[in-house]
């Protein structure tokens, strides 16, 4: 009988072992290392001369720093034209490198929002952030008309 229940004993603590071993491999890591260093931006973005309302800037990445992750960075637009970028979360600013920005509507389901000419602007690499002012012209929706001079 003694020698059963120290066989058990045995079994279960190896048992044991085994799965405190599995388990401690099984957590995952807390930081992604595949995520570029990100800058803080803000700024303020007008549409010909004006805030362009509620809507959505995307920096589409033309070229980042090292490690050359091609992730996009949003910003949500205020009524008043100002704006925080984030890429991995909300405000957590967007790698250095060159973007091009697109104007987007808010919402997609409430039809289109303005339309704008794509800019570009370069997020420099600021311990304490970078503050863009962006510029924007109207996208035209239509061609102008073909003006014949009289013979």
């Amino acid at each position: 009988m003694t020698r059963f229940i120290a066989r058990k004993e045995t079994y279960c603590l190896a048992l044991l072992m085994t799965c405190s071993f599995i388990l401690s491999g099984c957590g995952g890591s807390t930081v992604d290392e595949t995520k570029l260093a990100t800058v803080p931006v803000t700024g303020t973005v007008m549409l010909d001369g004006s805030s362009p309302g509620e809507c959505i800037l995307e920096f589409r990445p033309i070229s980042v720093g090292t490690g050359e992750i091609n992730k996009s960075a949003t910003a949500r637009v205020n009524a008043d034209g100002s704006f925080v970028v984030g890429t991995y979360g909300d405000g957590d600013g967007a790698p250095a490198g060159k973007y091009s920005v697109h104007l987007l509507p808010l919402d997609s389901t409430a039809g289109p929002g303005p339309q704008a000419k794509d800019a570009e602007v370069d997020i420099a690499d600021q311990a304490d952030g970078v503050e863009l002012s962006i510029t924007l012209e109207s996208a035209k929706s239509s061609v102008d008309p073909l003006l014949v001079p009289p013979k």
